[in-house]
């Protein structure tokens, strides 16, 4: 060959299948934090898979903990928990809530826009 490319076409085929003997189980797969930004009540929605114990954790963008708390027994299905904001005395910012359950944990970035 005098430097000439010639290009060939190549079929791969990728088997993919679960790892044996591994549950993949999920308690939650997301949350939902409105409104956003946060200006006194949050509504914290989730669905449980399975019916776990539930945590939340607010923590400031430096990663210091504002709040942490156990929120109880949820069963499965459709969850909300709304909490005030507005009585932790913080001041605006970036914050981050942290769902956890035994299963899980999740975070979503919140705006926190104290009121007048």
């Amino acid at each position: 060959s005098d430097g000439e490319l010639s290009a060939k076409s190549v079929e791969i085929k990728i088997l993919v299948s679960p790892p044996t003997g591994v549950e993949i189980a999920s308690s939650t797969n997301d949350f939902i934090i409105y409104p956003n930004p946060i200006m006194d009540e949050a509504f914290i929605e989730f669905n449980l898979k399975k019916s776990s114990d539930v945590y939340i954790t607010i923590t400031d963008i430096k990663g210091r903990t504002v709040i942490s708390k156990d929120y109880g027994w949820f069963e499965a299905g459709d969850q909300i928990i709304a909490t005030q904001i507005s009585r932790l005395s913080i001041p605006g910012g970036i914050y981050i809530i942290n769902l956890r359950t035994k299963e899980n944990s999740m975070n979503k970035k919140v705006y926190y826009i104290p009121g007048n």
